[in-house]
């Protein structure tokens, strides 16, 4: 059984160190070292230091009680984050099938592989140096273990988390959306209104280990473990009867009973949550309208009606800003197969557009909380870029989307990935902006209603719009299939 791991781990290293290179390569090879250099050692002096850097910001504070009232949330942000930047332990487990190895065994392995990764060595960087230099004063160095144990526990349990919903995604996506929807719902009521319910219970456990608690360790170490061996059994289920799987998923373009759009709508969904390029574009959109929008309004003034415009632009229209102008260029592999589908070339306008739409009001939703709380006054502002967005730069950014020829590889990041970008892009939309900033700077006082008028217009007028775009892609979709099948760079 080692010999077969033992294999599947070299394989897999050969598989990575032949495969294909995009360019600037090497270049993004040392940008990325370097940074990673930089995160350990900030990260082992922050282990290191919070002590210190905590007396005095809050003078008398317990650095241990306070870093475990923390550990759930910043638990459940890397859960966030692995699931838009790590790839399925799954993703490449086709070719293995055919070898004669148990289900069982390819299934493990491939979940433990995913292990090896920086989401779990990141986090102990700076777990490690504080248990060695805080914990261990409240218990000993049996508490920095168990401690450090604890946090471990925790990485691994988010490991397997990240896993079961990729491939809850895979199979049965409504249920993934419904499951993470109810999550998050629980989440923002214990965080805002609730007694937070989850930072006390992180408290209590982590205060406990950090005590040198060895039962509480032991329950914490079977509860993963029986969350490990239970996910690869299903996914070892799914490996065996794969072919049922995907029949009872529903999942179909052709056979699911829905409207075209709406069959078309959750294929697209698919391809973002499947696949990291698109992921992360979906993450840049939730950190800025949560993260940087936290920090651009201060809370101490009202911003004035020019930052409030472009904030509302940005915050609301950051994903159809950065996915918009790809979106057939992410369909370049498979182009020629939805060609030949019987789909009404409308119905894919349509869907994509109303995605765009959608994604708008979304993100306005994940930014109202911040702007309720900090900038009241510039609610207004928000609400009309939300419709603007909505509704004139949803279609403009499909349009663009339509001169895009260049093939994209969806399973490369974003960082030092140029595919499919261009100044021509950018340009455009930064012509986008101007209308809303013209009215700022002529009409002050009435500038969010005139752009909220113009862009309630547009929403209105979406079949409208679909009418030229699916023209446009009438005329264009043999020279688009053509230029996808010939740069694959």
């Amino acid at each position: 059984m080692g010999a077969a791991y033992f294999s599947l781990l070299h394989h897999q290293l050969l598989r990575r160190w032949r495969a294909p290179r995009p360019r600037l390569f090497w270049l993004a090879v040392v940008m990325g070292g370097l940074m990673l250099t930089y995160a350990v050692v900030a990260l082992v002096a922050l282990g290191l230091a919070l002590e210190v850097m905590l007396y005095g910001w809050r003078p008398g504070v317990d650095v241990v009680s306070f870093v475990n009232s923390h550990v759930p949330g910043v638990a459940l942000s890397l859960l966030v984050l692995r699931f838009m930047l790590q790839r399925a332990p799954l993703g490449g487990v086709q070719p293995y099938l055919t070898l004669p190895l148990a289900r069982s065994t390819v299934a493990r392995f491939f979940v433990f592989n995913s292990l090896l990764s920086l989401h779990n060595a990141l986090p102990l960087c700076f777990a490690i140096p504080f248990a060695i230099r805080s914990v261990s004063r409240v218990g000993g160095m049996q508490g920095a273990l168990t401690w450090t144990l604890g946090i471990v526990a925790v990485l691994v349990l988010s490991d397997v988390l990240n896993t079961l919903a990729r491939t809850v995604l895979g199979q049965k996506p409504m249920r993934f959306f419904a499951i993470v929807l109810a999550a998050a719902l629980l989440a923002v009521l214990d965080a805002w209104i609730g007694p937070g319910w989850t930072m006390l219970l992180g408290w209590m456990l982590f205060n406990a280990l950090a005590g040198g608690n060895m039962v509480l360790l032991g329950v914490c170490l079977l509860v993963v473990a029986l969350a490990f061996f239970g996910v690869t059994r299903y996914l070892e289920h799914k490996l065996t009867a794969e072919s049922h799987a995907a029949r009872r998923s529903g999942f179909s373009l052709v056979f699911a009973p829905r409207t075209p759009v709406y069959n078309l709508l959750r294929l697209e969904m698919a391809l973002i949550f499947r696949h990291r390029r698109p992921r992360q574009f979906v993450l840049v959109a939730l950190l800025f309208s949560t993260v940087y929008t936290f920090f651009l309004l201060d809370g101490t003034h009202p911003p004035s009606a020019l930052l409030a415009m472009v904030l509302g632009f940005l915050t609301s229209g950051m994903f159809a800003l950065n996915y918009g102008p790809l979106m057939f260029g992410w369909e370049s592999a498979y182009f020629d197969g939805l060609l030949a589908r019987p789909v009404h070339l409308g119905d894919v306008v349509r869907s994509k557009l109303l995605l765009l739409q959608i994604s708008c009001g979304v993100l306005f939703l994940v930014a109202l909380p911040l702007f309720v709380y900090l900038a009241p006054t510039a609610i207004r502002f928000h609400a009309a870029m939300t419709l603007y967005n909505a509704g004139i730069s949803a279609p403009f950014v499909l349009w663009l989307a339509l001169s895009n020829r260049e093939r994209i590889a969806l399973q490369r990041g974003s960082f030092f990935n140029y595919q499919g970008i261009s100044l021509r892009h950018m340009g455009w939309t930064i012509v986008l902006a101007l209308p809303p900033l013209f009215c700022v700077l002529l009409w002050p006082a009435q500038s969010y209603l005139l752009v909220a008028v113009l862009g309630a217009g547009g929403i209105v007028l979406t079949l409208v719009w679909s009418a030229p775009l699916m023209r446009r892609l009438s005329h264009s979709r043999h020279a688009m299939a053509t230029a996808f099948r010939i740069r694959s760079s």
